[in-house]
Parts: C-alpha cells; sequence; structure tokens
C-alpha cells in the first residue's frame, strides 16, 4: 500500500513539473514571439533612418558644392561676374 501511495505521490509531482515546464515553455515562446516582433520594428526603424540619412548627405553635398561656388564667385569678384557697360545719360532739351 505504501508503495501505491509513494507512486501517486511521485506521478503528481511528476504532473505538477510537467505543468510548471509547459507553462515556462510557452512563456519563451512568446516571448521569442514577442522578440521578433520588436526586432521587425527595430529593423524598420533603422531602414528608415539609413535612407534619412542618405538624404541628408545629398542635401549637405549640393549645400557644400553650392558653398564652394559662393565662395569662388566671391573670390574671382564682381566685376567678372557681370559685365559693367558705363551708363550715359542724354538729355535733350528742345
Amino acid at each position: 500500500m505504501t508503495t501505491i501511495k509513494s507512486l501517486r505521490t511521485k506521478q503528481k509531482e511528476d504532473e505538477r513539473t510537467l505543468t510548471a515546464s509547459l507553462s515556462r515553455a510557452e512563456k519563451a515562446e512568446k516571448q521569442v514571439t514577442d522578440l521578433k516582433a520588436q526586432l521587425k520594428k527595430a529593423n524598420e526603424i533603422e531602414k528608415k533612418n539609413t535612407e534619412r540619412l542618405k538624404g541628408m548627405y545629398k542635401i549637405e553635398a549640393a549645400n557644400e558644392a553650392l558653398r564652394r561656388e559662393k565662395e569662388t564667385a566671391q573670390v574671382a569678384g564682381p566685376n567678372t561676374l557681370y559685365h559693367v557697360y558705363p551708363c550715359y545719360a542724354f538729355v535733350f532739351v528742345c
């Protein structure tokens, strides 16, 4: 009789252990799913940020080119950019 009781007690303990293990496994699977979703979001955000950064680099390169063009125009002087013609005013008196 005591052997049967000890076997039943052992079986109940095993069932509790199994239930607890299954519960932990389910929680772990849920965490894995959540982490995969977070990773996907993070990758999407990183991709968007990379695209924005590329756009900013293009804008900065264009600004730098304009800045260099402006500096070279200032170094060359205003007279070389525009040809200045003398202005003659004629007044006719009748």
